[in-house]
C-alpha cells in the first residue's frame, strides 16, 4: 500500500488512501475477527503511519506475547475487562521465559502496544468497547481519543454498599425537612 492521499470533491478533506484501505474491510462492528487479525491490521496500519521497520517488528513480539495468553484465533470481541486484568497479572505478561522478571519498560511497551491496539479497534468499530481495566493509561491522546471505556462490573458487595448510600441519601431527618421548607419559602 502506498502512502497517497484522495481528496473529496465535496468537502476538500484527505483521507489516507492505506488506512481508507485497512478499514474498508467492515463499516459496521465485525464479531469475527480474531486477535492475530487485529494485531496484524494494526501493525500494517503502523507502517502506513511512517513507523519504522524495527519498531513494528518490536510491536510484532509485543503481539505475539498477547496472543501467547489469549490465543491468535481468540475473536477479539470476546476479550473483556477481567481477561485483560488477567493477563496484566500473568506470568506471560509479567516474566520472562526463564522465570526472571521483566523490565518496567518491557512491561509498560507491551502494554501501551496492547492499548493501542485496542483503541485502534474501537476506533475502526473491530469492537464497541475498550475492555481496559482502570489501571491502564489511555496515553498522551487521551483527550483526543473518542474512547468508549467500560468500568468492570461492581461485585454484589458493592452494589449492595452503593443502594444503601443512595437510600441514606434520600432520608432526611426532620431538621433538614424543616431547613429546605424554610429554603422553599
Amino acid at each position: 500500500m502506498t502512502d497517497l492521499a484522495l481528496t473529496d470533491s465535496t468537502n476538500s478533506t484527505s483521507t489516507d488512501l492505506a488506512t481508507t484501505d485497512l478499514l474498508s474491510t467492515s463499516n459496521s462492528v465485525s464479531a469475527d475477527l480474531t486477535l492475530h487479525e487485529v494485531g496484524q491490521q494494526f501493525l500494517q496500519y503502523l507502517k502506513t503511519q511512517g513507523k519504522k521497520d524495527n519498531t513494528v517488528a518490536t510491536y510484532s513480539k509485543d503481539l505475539e506475547v498477547i496472543e501467547k495468553f489469549f490465543g491468535s484465533d481468540r475473536q477479539i470481541r470476546k476479550i473483556i475487562i477481567p481477561h485483560v486484568a488477567q493477563f496484566l497479572k500473568s506470568d506471560i505478561f509479567l516474566k520472562l521465559p526463564n522465570g526472571k522478571d521483566k523490565a518496567k519498560p518491557t512491561i509498560d511497551k507491551i502494554t501501551r502496544f496492547f492499548r493501542m491496539m485496542l483503541i485502534f479497534a474501537q476506533e475502526n468499530r473491530m469492537i464497541d468497547v475498550l475492555p481496559l481495566t482502570k489501571d491502564v493509561s489511555l496515553g498522551r491522546n487521551a483527550k483526543k481519543a473518542k474512547v468508549k471505556v467500560v468500568e468492570a462490573i461492581p461485585k454484589e458487595e458493592e452494589k449492595v454498599d452503593e443502594k444503601a448510600e443512595i437510600q441514606q441519601e434520600e432520608i432526611l431527618s426532620p431538621m433538614e425537612i424543616n431547613e429546605e421548607a424554610e429554603v422553599a419559602a
